[in-house]
C-alpha cells in the first residue's frame, strides 16, 4: 500500500509568502531640504520591496508593522576650500539625520540614523550636491531596511 502526499505542501498560514506586511506612513520633512521627503519615501519603498522581506500595503489595519520616518536634519558641510578662492568649497559633505519609528506587536522602537555623502567638484559643486542627494537617500533607506528587517545581520 502506498501513501500519496502533496509534495508541494509547506507548513504555515495559507497564502503566506513569508513577507512582512508594512504600512509606510508619509515621510515627514523637518529639515530645510526641499523635496527630501518625496525622494526618501521613494527610496524607502524601493529598499523595502526589493529586499523581499516586506510587502507594502495601503491599509494600516492589515499591517504586521508600521514605519514612520522623520527627516530631522539636512546639512551641506564645508569640508575643504579652493586654493584660489577660500570662499568657494572644493568639497562638501551632505549629512542627513532621520528618526525612524517602527511599530510591531504592540511595541515601538525608535532609532536615529545619520549618513553622509562626500562631494568633490569643480566647476559646479551645486550640481554635485543635487546629484548626490539620491545616493544619500538610498544609503539611509538601506540602513533603515537592514536594521528593521534584519537586525541580527547588522554589525555594530
Amino acid at each position: 500500500m502506498s501513501i500519496a502526499g502533496c509534495q508541494s505542501y509547506q507548513w504555515g498560514e495559507a497564502g503566506s509568502t513569508g513577507e512582512m506586511r508594512v504600512y509606510l506612513h508619509p515621510v515627514v520633512n523637518d529639515s530645510y531640504a526641499p523635496q527630501a521627503a518625496t525622494l526618501l519615501e521613494r527610496e524607502l519603498r524601493t529598499a523595502l520591496v526589493r529586499d523581499g522581506g516586506a510587502r507594502l500595503i495601503s491599509e494600516r489595519r492589515r499591517a504586521d508593522a508600521e514605519l514612520e520616518v522623520i527627516i530631522e536634519a539636512y546639512e551641506e558641510a564645508f569640508v575643504s576650500g579652493r586654493d584660489d578662492d577660500t570662499g568657494r568649497p572644493a568639497s562638501l559633505s551632505l549629512d542627513m539625520t532621520v528618526q525612524a519609528r517602527w511599530y510591531r506587536d504592540g511595541e515601538e522602537e525608535s532609532i536615529r540614523f545619520t549618513e553622509s555623502v562626500p562631494i568633490y567638484g569643480d566647476p559646479s559643486i551645486r550640481d554635485g550636491a543635487t546629484m548626490a542627494f539620491p545616493q544619500l537617500a538610498q544609503k539611509i533607506s538601506r540602513r533603515i531596511r537592514d536594521t528593521l528587517l534584519h537586525p541580527w545581520e547588522i554589525e555594530p
